[in-house]
């Protein structure tokens, strides 16, 4: 793991995500096909992983920006919840009927299933945060986290290109200064989950196929194969965990 030893305050961070980074340009940043498809697909999963009708699941997204996946889940039929610091993004999501709860309030929920979309990353206190959730969880409820994969950046640091573009092999955005404050691989992912009681799940690869989108040779293709590389490539830093006090978690 990496971290950053000097991190902002709450001002800072209020300053930086409420300011300097234009709610405008990342408002619609999302607004894609491609983002809504995974979205749904990744809920089409989930209810097919706990084999419970939807209106029976309470979802909590972590974290939830403007709320896409929580309209998702709901349009499912899920009861769905989302935490967020931005007023802005929580009036945002309110007005479309999501039902936006504060972080210290939540400890009076249980929940089937916690979405952590590109969360941990920018908490100052990760450990804490997760242990925090896992008493959140149902007796069967999971989690997911998915964060930056940080599996090589030293040897990224050491080449420091800023101007390497996003999700190139060389691009520093698992430590880009301020936001993200805390860097993973699925060692040290995986290292802080055992910590708080929960064990890794891997989705069956009938479940994975579940809504895939064939709509241009290439989204064709990383459907048909993508579930397959990640069956053997699984040790990455998009996860799912449930409590080791669970049995069958494959």
């Amino acid at each position: 793991m990496v971290f950053q030893r000097e991190i902002p305050d709450d001002f800072l961070l209020r300053k930086l995500y409420q300011e300097w980074i234009d709610p405008d340009k990342v408002f619609h940043n999302q607004d894609r096909s491609g983002y809504y498809t995974a979205c749904a697909r990744e809920m089409a999963q989930v209810v097919s992983f706990l084999s419970r009708p939807p209106n029976q699941l309470r979802v909590l997204d972590f974290g939830m920006g403007w709320g896409r996946w929580c309209l998702m889940a709901k349009a499912f039929g899920c009861d769905v919840y989302g935490t967020e610091l931005s007023a802005a993004r929580i009036k945002h999501a309110r007005s479309n009927g999501i039902k936006v709860i504060a972080y210290d309030k939540i400890s009076g929920y249980r929940f089937d299933f916690i979405n952590a979309e590109q969360i941990f990353e920018h908490l100052p206190e990760p450990l804490g945060t997760l242990k925090h959730l896992s008493q959140l969880l149902k007796p069967k409820g999971f989690v997911k986290i998915s964060v930056p994969d940080g599996s090589d950046i030293r040897r990224r640091l050491r080449i420091m290109d800023w101007n390497a573009p996003k999700g190139s092999r060389n691009s520093l955005n698992p430590v880009s200064p301020l936001e993200h404050i805390n860097c993973f691989d699925h060692r040290s992912l995986s290292r802080m989950a055992g910590i708080c009681a929960l064990k890794a799940v891997r989705m069956p690869l009938r479940i994975q196929y579940v809504l895939m989108d064939w709509g241009t040779p290439k989204q064709a293709l990383r459907s048909l194969f993508g579930p397959l590389y990640r069956r053997i490539h699984w040790k990455s830093t998009y996860q799912f965990f449930r409590k080791t006090t669970n049995q069958n978690d494959e």
